[in-house]
């Protein structure tokens, strides 16, 4: 069978969540509509209130900065502080329009549909790159299976995903030692919104997952405020050190993610556009399937035709690169048929 790596961008949620240019718009019109939902309980009113003056905090620097990524980038130098608190925003703002507004892309649900084998099993020689903060493969997924993860005095009991994941929830932090025991199908590269480091049992927990997950605004305000400082957002940044804070928790994503592509054969990127931010990163990973055996490139977006990848990491001329305009369904390549 081919072996095939996906690399997702902030296009391939388009359907349901906002790119980088039209983020500030987003956070703003949150705002807007927290301070005018009338089912939020009087007892939330001082968190919510300040949380859209965040949200708005963070609309107007992503304007001013260009994008919120590039007022990331100026708070790691300059404001660690405003890092923490853009962190938090970006991740609460995200688990609030997907599990409260219910904003989902189909496209992750028909993807998986078509590729999940009649045993309910994705895929083993498929892989996944993603770049997005979202939890929309793990959405659309939860159609198949369920993950859930409870822990009770000490003990854990965790029900695995369709696509095992990094970071998955209970988070084992010493993974570095089990690197040749454990087969992922997806590392998320910028963290996970919605997801924390919980310093009270040392694991890697959510709000939104499982059978429960979130019945509204009021039981997740409730969640978040709950011990609330010792919960620290799962959100990194490429240009942060990986040994740095919470990034620490995360820091085997980057050998994980070398391991899953190093003998990828065909590449799909879908709604990728290889900003100069993650440079550094992306160019470890192409070192990585370069050094494999890479046949071809299909490189999904309506608009932009990057050739120029080629030259931007390396690629030999006896590897194709092919153009994916279509935008309604993620692209399949045909060698996974043959």
């Amino acid at each position: 069978m081919a072996k095939v790596t996906y690399i997702i961008g902030a296009g391939a949620s388009a359907n349901a969540l906002p790119t980088n240019q039209n983020l500030p718009d987003s956070l703003e019109e949150l705002a807007n509509s927290l301070r005018a939902d009338s089912s939020i309980n009087t007892s939330f009113h001082a968190f919510r209130d300040s949380f859209c003056l965040d949200l708005e905090w963070l609309a107007k620097e992503g304007r001013e900065y260009i994008t919120v990524d590039t007022f990331a980038s100026y708070c790691h130098i300059k404001d660690r502080e405003s890092l923490q608190k853009l962190k938090f925003t970006l991740s609460l703002y995200f688990t609030i329009q997907q599990f409260v507004r219910k904003k989902t892309d189909n496209r992750y649900r028909n993807f998986l549909l078509k590729l999940v084998d009649s045993r309910q099993l994705f895929p083993e020689n498929i892989k996944i790159l993603n770049w997005n903060y979202d939890t929309q493969f793990q959405i659309a997924a939860s159609v198949i299976r369920q993950e859930d993860f409870t822990y009770v005095r000490t003990i854990s009991k965790h029900t695995p995903p369709l696509i095992e994941y990094y970071h998955t929830l209970g988070g084992d932090f010493n993974v570095s030692a089990r690197m040749d025991h454990i087969e992922l199908t997806m590392v998320h590269l910028n963290g996970i919104a919605g997801y924390y480091f919980y310093e009270q049992t040392q694991q890697l927990l959510n709000y939104n997952l499982g059978p429960e997950g979130i019945r509204d605004i009021n039981d997740l305000f409730e969640k978040v405020n709950m011990d609330g400082t010792r919960k620290h957002p799962i959100l990194s940044f490429a240009f942060e050190p990986l040994s740095s804070g919470v990034n620490h928790y995360t820091r085997n994503r980057i050998p994980y993610a070398k391991k899953i592509v190093s003998d990828t054969e065909y590449l799909v990127v879908i709604g990728y556009s290889f900003p100069i931010d993650n440079f550094d990163f992306d160019c470890e990973l192409f070192s990585a399937i370069n050094s494999g055996n890479l046949k071809g490139i299909y490189y999904q977006d309506p608009v932009l035709n990057v050739e120029s990848m080629r030259t931007q990491f390396k690629i030999d001329e006896s590897i194709f690169i092919k153009h994916i305009a279509k935008k309604d369904t993620f692209h399949i390549p045909i060698e996974l048929k043959l």
